[in-house]
């Protein structure tokens, strides 16, 4: 099959360019800085447009790195002092009241006849776990009440109620005196 000169000396200038633009497309394929276009009659690869691309986008990327840290660095302190927070309100929930083996007022310190009990409900499951973290000595009475501490003034009684609830989120009250000889 023979082609006429004409066009084959078209296809020959044809390939000659695609070599050219292969060539330098492959020179800047790595920097991604070229843009292959192509209408009607030609495809050519547009080296300029895409720089100021490049631009624009080194400099979004120059304004949003700085946000970016500044937002992990935001996130970073609220996260630890949120974290904080919660130590120390756990932490403070123990201090109010540590463990004994007894709670109340020691016998030895009764200047005063008349007690002041400290009651819960009697809860089987508050009753373990005021035994096992706060008052060891803690039981259920007769009157089915849970008994915590006794005191030998209702102040002491009655701040030692605000104690234990707050640590056991459970409601107490402080009983009726009793006077004993």
């Amino acid at each position: 099959m023979k082609y006429p000169e004409k066009n084959l000396e078209d296809i020959q200038n044809s390939l000659s360019d695609a070599e050219e633009k292969l060539s330098k497309l492959s020179q800047n394929i790595n920097t991604s800085k070229t843009e292959i276009k192509s209408d009607k009659d030609n495809v050519y690869i547009d080296f300029a447009k895409n720089t100021k691309n490049e631009a624009n986008r080194n400099s979004e990327v120059s304004t949003l790195v700085p946000l970016l840290i500044l937002i992990l660095i935001i996130g970073g302190v609220i996260a630890s002092n949120s974290s904080q927070s919660t130590k120390q309100a756990t932490s403070t929930s123990r201090d109010l009241l540590n463990y004994s083996e007894s709670c109340g007022t020691p016998p030895s310190q009764n200047i005063s006849k008349r007690w002041w009990p400290v009651l819960g409900p009697a809860d089987r499951s508050l009753l373990a776990e005021v035994r096992r973290n706060y008052c060891g000595d803690a039981y259920i009475t007769a009157n089915n009440s849970l008994q915590v501490a006794s005191f030998n003034s209702w102040r002491a009684a009655n701040d030692f109620k605000s104690k234990i609830e707050e640590v056991t989120n459970r409601e107490f009250r402080v009983g009726q005196s009793t006077y004993i000889e």
